[in-house]
């Protein structure tokens, strides 16, 4: 057995597996930008690479069959790339077909190691891609070359269309003169012994690409030609029939040889930087505990060592924070395959326009965002751009448009949705509401418009009574609303008939190590993410009033809904509320005062997530240690906003 039969190859499936993912989505850009432009043929290069590579990385692993197929794929995407094949929407739906069929593959293979037989359907899928192959193939070949048939002597007797294309001789012109008349005299020996070997063997390969003979054109240029010669005979006459083309549009430009550079850039597995990261995270609880050991203690060289301590970890938490940032082009560039194959089964004509893709945002984060993206796209497509006629009617134009951007502010990622759709018609959902029992009369007389559309991501309201892979609005926006709140985001929708609609999502940038507000109510203390918070101050009595049985906030001179946190949490306390502080807390455009008896510090703290029985608990979404030691559970605001304490109250924010 060789030192190769014995190697473990298995270790290595998980980056084939990786690398292969990676090249299969730039295959998908690829063809998305040719779709766009078919001349554009230098797209193809990113194509062949892909293939190219996994050929190889295959072929190492014993994947055979991968790698033979890779082989004819790449092979096919070749003579695509030099024009041989032409290229429009047959074809490009094709290279489609054969992306997904290899991807499909090498999920199996991999799987199933070298060894085993690939299910039927992969079997059955591949074998049908290497028809369409070999159709298109000949196909082409019979369409587009000349046919020339000469004697024995090499007079011309027959001189085909495309033969004319070639050579720009008619056929009147040449047909009785001999075939030397169209070859280019420095040929002319390679020629001759190319027939010769012909006439003595009856066995004759085609000369390929030009290398070895070019043809000459009746305006006096020269250009490299294949041919291929049989012979037939026509009664007692032998005739030899030469199959000519034009190898002139497939020439490739040789490519410069770059020098080699010095490798910038290690793949790191994220396990390792999650580990550093939660190593920085417990550095910071430690940090922390110190200051508050020391607080009382400090001498000038301690406190210089603390100085130092706490700049080398802040500088190795943003060092690590950077290791996860991930552009959201990660998750982005996976939808316009998406997109267009969903508008393709709908008939529709849609343009998927991405903005800030090179915009930063916590591994974390990203991993949880795809769902909910995926949900909003598919309803954009699906119910908020109209058909093409029906745009055209209505003034549009017959393509719709939808936007997916994220940009960055201070402390948030914003990541929105915008279709130049239908809209969305708020009575019309009002009324599904009323008739599945969601709202009552009364309440649908006085819900504004804003309340309506939020019905929209309440689990397994949906605007159509039709199930179909889309169904209505409102299908999957409660995973939506779900994904985001669980990260401490939110999720906020705009509407205008006739116009479209807005999904925003408005996201922590690395939301496992923030900066936080410790409050105090009783014996406990919570900590609330200080980007949600905007101010505090003293809540005087004279600045709370009762209005139609709620209280509410006089904020500079604008009343807001004001809540005691131990009311939300039914928390028991002895003391009366003497000396709150008001937290003013914003969540989009609204504003809340939060009740608290004190404001401890604002403190960075790493947070933990809650395990399996309290992530039960309503109100919380972690935990983090004190500098003291002890815990404090983080505020879950969004969840808070939804108590029914806070709805008896009659508040809607």
């Amino acid at each position: 057995m060789s030192d190769i039969d014995k190697l473990d190859l298995s270790v290595f499936i998980e980056e084939y597996l990786s690398d292969a993912k990676e090249g299969f989505q730039e295959t998908n850009n690829a063809l998305l930008a040719l779709e766009k432009d078919y001349t554009r043929t230098e797209h193809l290069d990113n194509v062949l690479r892909t293939f190219h590579t996994l050929k190889s990385s295959s072929n190492m692993l014993n994947f055979m069959d991968v790698s033979a197929f890779s082989h004819k794929c790449e092979d096919f995407m070749d003579r695509l790339r030099k024009r041989e094949i032409p290229i429009n929407k047959d074809t490009v739906d094709f290279l489609f077909e054969i992306t997904d069929t290899i991807e499909a593959m090498v999920k199996e293979r991999a799987d199933e190691g070298p060894d085993e037989e690939l299910s039927e359907v992969i079997i059955d899928r591949v074998e049908t891609v290497k028809q369409k192959m070999e159709y298109l193939e000949l196909k082409e070949m019979l369409s587009r070359q000349g046919v020339i048939i000469i004697d024995e002597t090499g007079v011309i007797e027959a001189f085909n269309r495309d033969a004319e294309r070639i050579f720009g001789y008619s056929a009147i012109e040449v047909i009785g003169q001999n075939v030397n008349m169209i070859i280019f005299e420095p040929y002319k020996e390679h020629y001759d012994a190319y027939i010769g070997n012909y006439l003595k063997t009856g066995k004759a390969e085609a000369i390929g690409a030009g290398h070895h003979i070019h043809g000459l054109r009746k305006d006096g240029t020269s250009f490299p030609m294949e041919l291929a010669i049989s012979d037939i005979y026509v009664g007692e006459k032998r005739l030899f029939i030469e199959i000519v083309k034009d190898m002139s549009v497939f020439e490739i430009k040789s490519q410069t040889i770059h020098a080699i550079k010095k490798i910038q850039t290690v793949k790191i597995h994220v396990d390792l930087i999650d580990a550093l990261f939660n190593l920085v995270g417990e550095l910071i609880i430690t940090r922390n505990r110190l200051n508050n050991i020391f607080s009382d203690i400090y001498t000038k060289k301690l406190k210089n060592v603390m100085i130092s301590m706490n700049h080398i970890i802040s500088e190795l938490q943003e060092k690590v924070s950077s290791a996860r940032m991930v552009p959201v082009e990660e998750i982005f560039q996976k939808f316009p395959r998406m997109v267009r194959d969903i508008a393709m089964d709908m008939h529709k004509e849609v343009e998927l326009v991405m903005e800030g893709s090179e915009t930063e945002l916590d591994k974390s984060v990203l991993d949880e965002i795809g769902e909910p993206l995926m949900h909003l796209l598919r309803n954009a497509v699906g119910h908020g751009i109209e058909l093409p006629d029906m745009r055209e009617h209505n003034g549009k134009r017959r393509a719709g448009t939808i936007k997916l951007s994220a940009k960055r502010t201070e402390n948030q990622i914003i990541i929105e949705v915008d279709d130049d759709g239908a809209g969305i018609d708020a009575e019309a959902i009002k009324e599904i509401a009323l008739k599945k029992g969601h709202i009552s009369t009364e309440e649908a007389k006085t819900m504004q418009e804003r309340d309506v559309l939020l019905m929209l991501f309440q689990p397994g309201f949906s605007s159509t009574s039709e199930v179909t892979g889309l169904s209505g609005r409102g299908v999957g926006l409660d995973v939506v609303k779900t994904a985001t709140e669980k990260l401490g985001g939110t999720v906020e929708i705009a509407s205008k008939m006739g116009v479209g609609t807005r999904f925003s999502l408005r996201l922590p940038i690395a939301p496992a190590i923030m900066q936080t507000l410790m409050v105090g109510v009783g014996k406990h203390i919570f900590v609330i993410p200080s980007d949600m918070v905007l101010e505090t101050m003293e809540a005087r009595p004279e600045y709370i009033k009762q209005m139609v049985d709620r209280d509410v906030f006089i904020l500079r001179n604008e009343a807001i809904p004001f809540v005691k946190l131990k009311d939300l949490l039914h928390i028991k306390t002895d003391e009366e509320d003497k000396g709150l502080v008001a937290v003013i807390i914003y969540r989009g455009d609204n504003f809340i005062a939060l009740g608290v008896d004190a404001v401890i510090d604002q403190i960075e703290n790493i947070i933990k997530p809650l395990d399996t029985v309290t992530q039960k608990l309503k109100g919380f979404s972690g935990g983090t240690i004190l500098p003291d030691g002890s815990v404090a559970l983080l505020l879950d605001i969004p969840a808070l906003f939804g108590f029914e304490t806070f709805k008896e109250k009659g508040y809607t924010v």
